[in-house]
């Protein structure tokens, strides 16, 4: 049989199977994307393609060769010989996410080592390319048991994994039509070199600030509770997101709904933690055991406000308190204790996105600090 003829029956057998692959790609799409998340691996992104007809006759024309002469073999004699009809690229945020996703990868497949390679390990150490890891993979016996998969028995895939740098760097490249370094001109193999350090560089650096930041963060959840630690705590995302889950606060929210007998809603966000946050430095608030100190007392401010609305204004009224309500006074508290211009209530307001009059909140809030703490 002659290479057109067997090129002409692959075809065949691509045309008659399409939507076998189609469904069995969207499958291992679905399967992979779930095996992912059950490992609480955060992805850039997942895209699935299957090989065109006339994508796969070029590669036929462009690779196919004889392997044998007796019996007379070539590359590519059936479908099932070509390895990527069906591809999958991953792309992680972080450089040490390709590496967990490997190992979900090679203990639920079946890896076909011959044609799987690690680019990373196989360039040279002063370059940076095309860092994907490549595998070709099978679904396992245990899975192709299963009804729905008895129709992939001699399907192979492609997976590529790598990082969203590595994607940029690929991407590019691509672009550029670049394939050798040596067919270019020396002072763009210089520049080529540059870029790419700087990439690997920045990889490391990223991977190194999310893993301080994890430090970070078991650090302040061991030490959020302790009295003496709020002290050398200071005020910033993270910090006063676990503040808000804390005890202390948990306990002072629920002192006030039930001192005014309201129902209550949580809904603060992390815009509402970054609003805070920016409020609490324009206040000078800058400390955990600042601001725990602030809400022993701004929450019987926020009583006594309430508790007059109630009586006044609502008395028929079915009123929420906020988590957010419980923050907001302690900066109402700050302001009219230290005696700050009224101006800086209005700041407050812009930045936490609060639409009220200014003046007269201000009044009501001298008010009840007189009425509590004065009088």
């Amino acid at each position: 049989m002659t290479k057109e003829d067997i090129k002409k029956n692959i075809l065949i057998e691509y045309d008659k199977n399409k939507k076998i692959y189609l469904s069995f790609l969207l499958q291992m799409e679905n399967l992979i994307e779930n095996l992912i998340k059950m490992q609480d691996i955060k992805v850039s992104s997942m895209n699935s393609r299957i090989k065109e007809r006339d994508s796969l006759s070029s590669k036929i024309d462009k690779k196919q060769k004889e392997v044998s002469e007796k019996p007379k073999k070539f590359k590519y004699n059936n479908l099932s010989d070509l390895t990527d009809i069906c591809g999958i690229r991953i792309c992680t945020f972080y450089s040490d996410d390709v590496d967990r996703i490997a190992d979900i990868i090679e203990k639920e497949f079946v890896v076909d080592r011959e044609n799987s390679i690690d680019k990373r390990t196989s360039i040279e150490p002063d370059k940076f390319g095309y860092l994907s890891l490549h595998y070709i993979l099978s679904l396992p016996e245990n899975r192709l048991n299963l009804t729905e998969n008895t129709s992939y028995k001699d399907i192979k895939f492609e997976i590529q994994i790598r990082s969203i740098l590595q994607h940029t760097w690929a991407e590019i490249e691509h672009d550029l039509g670049y394939k050798s370094a040596e067919g270019l001109p020396k002072a763009v193999r210089r520049d080529f070199s540059r870029l790419a350090s700087l990439l690997e560089l920045a990889d490391k650096e990223f991977l190194s600030i999310r893993n301080y930041l994890d430090d970070y963060q078991n650090d302040v959840n061991k030490n959020i509770h302790s009295t003496s630690a709020n002290k050398e705590i200071l005020i910033d995302r993270i910090t006063l997101n676990e503040f808000v889950k804390s005890t202390f606060f948990h306990e002072t929210f629920d002192f006030i709904v039930n001192k005014t007998n309201s129902a209550t809603k949580k809904i603060m966000n992390d815009v509402d933690i970054d609003q805070l946050s920016t409020a609490f430095k324009y206040l000078n608030i800058l400390t955990i055991h600042e601001l725990r100190q602030l809400l022993e007392k701004s929450k019987l401010l926020m009583i006594h406000n309430l508790n007059t609305i109630h009586g006044e204004e609502f008395e028929s009224a079915n009123t929420f308190i906020v988590d957010l309500g419980v923050l907001y006074y302690s900066l109402y508290y700050k302001i009219i204790k230290d005696s700050i211009p009224a101006q800086a209530l209005k700041e407050i307001y812009e930045i936490l996105g609060v639409t009220s009059n200014y003046e007269e909140d201000y009044s009501d809030l001298l008010h009840g600090y007189n009425s509590i703490f004065v009088d």
